[in-house]
């Protein structure tokens, strides 16, 4: 079984016992696919812009997939069609995977870096089943006035 398709079964095989997230086999196969094609498209632009240290397919299974996906692990019961927002979505990491494993969520990713942005967008552009993912080129700050 090749990394990314273990890194999934063994995180999957961690979630709590009656979770509503429960996979089937053509989820978990959907599911892999889905990331295999999101890995390539990082590969490609981590040559030109730094956006992960992963350099194989285990890197990015266990180091980015499964660590990404450990999140579904503590969010419990969700409601049927969940808004998240990814701040600094970087590399759209967690965002990306969750939304492959949660197919009807919405994600709103903000990051404040355009070439970052750059390819959160093309990813949603390439993959066609990003379509509820929205990207935005903004800087979230808390209120200056405000002390800490």
């Amino acid at each position: 079984m090749d990394p990314i398709r273990q890194s999934i079964q063994q995180v999957l095989a961690t979630l709590p016992e009656g979770s509503s997230l429960a996979f089937d086999d053509a989820a978990r196969e959907t599911l892999a696919t889905q990331a295999e094609q999101y890995w390539q498209l990082l590969q490609k632009w981590n040559a030109t812009i730094r956006l992960t240290g992963a350099q194989s397919d285990q890197d990015f299974a266990y180091r980015h997939l499964a660590d990404s996906l450990y999140g579904l692990c503590v969010m419990g019961d969700l409601p049927e069609q969940p808004r998240c927002l990814d701040v600094g979505a970087g590399a759209g990491l967690p965002s990306y995977p969750l939304a492959m494993a949660l197919p009807e969520s919405q994600w709103d990713l903000a990051e404040s870096h355009r070439r970052r942005c750059s390819f959160l967008q093309q990813v949603r552009r390439s993959l066609s089943w990003m379509t509820r993912i929205q990207v935005k080129t903004v800087r979230v700050a808390g209120d200056p006035n405000k002390e800490s």
